[in-house]
This record gives structure tokens, C-alpha cells and sequence, in this order.
């Protein structure tokens, strides 16, 4: 049996087309309401107040604002009473997801009394807490540059060669080594130098002095003593035998020099790779659970039926779904760095947060990377 008269089936009819064409309006949900408690069907009525707030929650204002209401306060104050608990299990698990990806990325959890707060306080805080997340996100996302980790790599195949003695400078790699650690390697490749030209010239000079005696010796005395070419090679040896010496210690010290700067560069895509896990971690959760969970009311950004150019949108399944079945072209590009390992996006499944790059009358491009 119909429950609406013929005059409140027209006035039905004329919504229904209403909220196909324009679904998301929250004015339009408004007068709804108005119309159900005019013809006393109150629980009709509270579905499209609740319905006008999901889209739009200053409607609580403009409900203030409106005489028509005034003889419906008990309706009115059971609406804020159900909004107001929805919203404060929503903060409460936003608050909880915001504080687990606090401690991700190691900072101070935040601790705040939601059951004071006004319905509208709730909304806001909701919202703030939403782009909280969405900047914290985004700060350590903006740190990650993906040729980090090859840079790091490369410098340490330099410095392993420089400890081996095989690198040659600007020669063939693609990455510059530091100038610091290049100042370090020259000097240790001076100092060797230097010292293989003193013991170049000391055997000269060994040589040369030897000769020098021998026929001295043999001029003078007819004959040279034994202890002369003796001494003289004792001396001598003892000379070269230091500077080899001080050659070890100086390539010792070179290495340990070298081996500190390699391990530093270790440890620094130990944490870049720590950075890349927590991103990984931090990003899940927030698009598998913030972004698919929360309601349009607490995502203060486009949907995809509003998107323009260079927006960020949210995506839901329904909204992929429906553009896509209105016979539109709908492109994702999954341009995050290999190095994060996220997860090509399951439209279907997960709504997700997207730029658009890209768009025409029937189609349009989004970047996932360029969102953040």
C-alpha cells in the first residue's frame, strides 16, 4: 500500500529526478526534509537532513537560521544527536589512524577530549586531522628523491676502487664521487707519489754514491774495504725500508680514511631505505583506511564528478565506476617511484587520491605521484 498521498508522489517524483541529476547537493536534500515534515513523515525527513550534512555540514546553520524548523526542534535534535555520535566514532578513528602514522614517522602522538566538542567541531576536527595526514604524507613523499640510493651506491664503488687503487677520476662514472672524499684519496695518491720518488731518487743516489766510492777506493788504496760497499747499502736499505714504511702507513691510514666515508654512505641507504618502508606503511593506511573509509563530509577535497585540471580528487569505486559506465575514458597513472613499492591502485575496491593532468569533454588523466 502507498504510504504518500497523489500529492506528495507528484512532489516525490519531481526530487527523485532532482537527486539523479544532481546527487551531491546538499540544498537539494535540505528541502527534502522540509517537504517530509510538512506531509509528517519525520524519519524520511531525518534521512535527508542527515543525507544534506553528509554533503555539506554548514547546512546545520542555514537549519538554524530557517523558521520553518522552530516547530520541529524534538526532529532537529535528534538529528544532531545521531550526526553528532557518527561523527565522534569517525574522529575517533581518524584520531587513532593519525597517531599511528605519527609513530611511523617517529613523532609526538597528539592527545585531545572529543566528547565536549560540538557537531561542527567534530566536522572540523575531522577535516583537519584528514589533511594532517594527507601533509604528513606528503612532506616525507616531497624528501624522496629516487636517484638517492643509486647516487649512494655509486659512490661506493668509487671509494672501493680508490681503496684498491683502480679509480681514475671523471673517467667513466656517472656520478661524481664527493670532492671531500676526492680531496682525501688525492692527498693519499700525492703523498704515495712523493714517497715513490724519493725512493726512485734514494736508489739513484745509492747507485750512484756505490759507484763513486768503488772507484775512489780502487784509485786511492788499490782496493775496497768491505765494510765501505757495506755501510753503504745498510745505510742505504734502512733509508728505502723507512719510506716503504711510510708508505704503508700512509695507504692504512688512507683506507681507514675511506672505509669510514663507505660506511657512512652505508648507512645512509640503510635509512633511506627505512624512510621508503614507513612511507610505504604510512601510505597504505591512509589510502586502504582514511581515504576509503572516511565519509565525503570529513574529505576536504573534490570528488571526481567536480574534478577540473590540476585539481586533487577522491576517488571512490562508485565514482570510477560511474564515470567509467557513462562511457568515459578514465587513464591512472601509477607514476610513484619504484623505490616506495606502492601498489598499483584497485579502483574497484580502494578509493584513492589522484591529480588531474589531464582533461577533455570525455575523458581524463590522473597522477596518484603528483596527488601528493
Amino acid at each position: 500500500m502507498n504510504r504518500f498521498s497523489d500529492k506528495e508522489n507528484e512532489g516525490l517524483k519531481y526530487i527523485g529526478l532532482a537527486e539523479e541529476i544532481t546527487p551531491n547537493f546538499a540544498r537539494l536534500y535540505y528541502e527534502k526534509a522540509k517537504f517530509m515534515l510538512n506531509f509528517s513523515h519525520n524519519d524520511e525527513a531525518k534521512k535527508a537532513l542527515i543525507q544534506a550534512m553528509n554533503i555539506r555540514m554548514e547546512i546545520l546553520s542555514d537549519i538554524a537560521k530557517d523558521p520553518f524548523f522552530l516547530e520541529y526542534k524534538s526532529v532537529i535534535n535528534e538529528v544532531k544527536v545521531e550526526m553528532k555520535e557518527h561523527l565522534k566514532k569517525s574522529c575517533y578513528a581518524i584520531a587513532s589512524q593519525t597517531n599511528t602514522m605519527k609513530k611511523i614517522f617517529d613523532e609526538k602522538e597528539n592527545t585531545i577530549a572529543l566528547d565536549r566538542l560540538s557537531i561542527y567541531a567534530l566536522w572540523k576536527y575531522a577535516r583537519s586531522s584528514f589533511m594532517s595526514q594527507y601533509k604528513l604524507l606528503s612532506e616525507n613523499i616531497a624528501n624522496v628523491n629516487t636517484d638517492d640510493v643509486d647516487i649512494l651506491k655509486s659512490h661506493i664503488e668509487s671509494i672501493e676502487e680508490m681503496m684498491n687503487d683502480t679509480y681514475v677520476a671523471d673517467t667513466y662514472h656517472d656520478v661524481p664521487i664527493e670532492e671531500e672524499t676526492l680531496k682525501t684519496y688525492t692527498r693519499y695518491k700525492t703523498k704515495v707519489a712523493a714517497i715513490d720518488s724519493s725512493s726512485k731518487a734514494m736508489a739513484l743516489f745509492f747507485i750512484i754514491s756505490l759507484g763513486f766510492l768503488i772507484m775512489v777506493g780502487t784509485k786511492l788504496l788499490n782496493e775496497v774495504p768491505l765494510w765501505v760497499p757495506i755501510v753503504t747499502t745498510v745505510t742505504f736499505a734502512g733509508l728505502w725500508i723507512r719510506l716503504k714504511m711510510n708508505k704503508t702507513k700512509v695507504r692504512e691510514n688512507s683506507i681507514l680514511n675511506l672505509e669510514a666515508v663507505k660506511e657512512e654512505k652505508k648507512q645512509e641507504i640503510a635509512s633511506l631505505q627505512r624512510l621508503y618502508t614507513k612511507i610505504e606503511k604510512a601510505f597504505t593506511l591512509f589510502e586502504q583506511t582514511t581515504v576509503s573509509k572516511s565519509s565525503s563530509k570529513l574529505v576536504p577535497l573534490k570528488s571526481l564528478n567536480n574534478a577540473s585540471y590540476g585539481s586533487v580528487v577522491r576517488v571512490t569505486p562508485y565514482a570510477y565506476k560511474k564515470y567509467v559506465e557513462q562511457g568515459n575514458s578514465l587513464k591512472i597513472v601509477e607514476d610513484f617511484s619504484k623505490c616506495l613499492n606502492i601498489e598499483s591502485t584497485e579502483a574497484e575496491t580502494y578509493s584513492f587520491l589522484a591529480k588531474v593532468i589531464d582533461k577533455k569533454y570525455n575523458s581524463m588523466v590522473l597522477s596518484r605521484f603528483k596527488a601528493y
